[in-house]
């Protein structure tokens, strides 16, 4: 995903790693957002907040970053959550982040 400044690219791969990097010069890495324990599914930046990173992944968990420096936020532990999941096969797995705020 890109960020709405258009200065920062944020990847994943296949492992739990986040790379923040500039747009213009991906080789140059701003920071690294650290903490899944396995492959990383979704990425948002919530419109409200172009600062924030919403993260999902197949831990099971939904993490709340704030990109630049890297720094977690918040996590939340979906797999909590499994038994109001309809199918054994996405149980405790992060397919895609939605962000509402509150009002």
């Amino acid at each position: 995903t890109i960020s709405p400044d258009d200065q920062y690219i944020i990847t994943a791969d296949r492992d739990e790693k986040i790379r923040v990097s500039h747009h213009k010069s991906p080789y140059n890495i701003q920071s690294y957002c650290l903490g899944h324990h396995q492959f990383v599914t979704t990425l948002q930046i919530p419109a409200e907040h172009p600062h924030w990173l919403l993260s999902g992944s197949g831990d099971g968990t939904v993490k709340l970053w704030e990109f630049e420096s890297g720094r977690r936020l918040q996590n939340w532990d979906i797999r909590q959550l499994e038994d109001t999941l309809s199918s054994d096969a996405t149980k405790g797995k992060v397919k895609n982040i939605r962000y509402c705020q509150a009002r």
